[in-house]
């Protein structure tokens, strides 16, 4: 939600990228820790949220989108579409991430 509300400060117009279920399974090598679906109906009320499986380009192109904000554990080289846009790194919560909650929850 942090990153959310800060984006939501920073736009006119909010698109939501939520990545499908399968590609958090490549990714992460693991199931989601909710499905796509209630990932998706959460996070209704901040602008539009499109599922997208990989790589985020062609919704970036689509949606002519300007600015790009992400965590700060990004680099500029891993902003997929950050040529020819602005990026905006948002401080994350230290010791906060829902890999970590998930992680913390499998050692129980």
């Amino acid at each position: 939600k942090y990153i959310l509300d800060i984006a939501w400060q920073l736009c006119q117009e909010l698109i939501v990228g939520v990545n499908s279920d399968s590609y958090i399974r490549t990714v992460k090598g693991r199931e989601p820790m909710s499905d796509e679906l209630t990932r998706y109906s959460r996070l209704l009320g901040y602008g539009e949220v499109v599922i997208f499986d990989g790589n985020p380009q062609y919704l970036l192109d689509y949606y002519n989108v300007g600015l790009i904000i992400v965590g700060d554990d990004y680099t500029i080289d891993r902003v997929i579409g950050a040529k020819g846009r602005d990026v905006h790194f948002v401080k994350r919560i230290p010791g906060f991430s829902s890999s970590g909650i998930w992680n913390d929850f499998n050692q129980l």
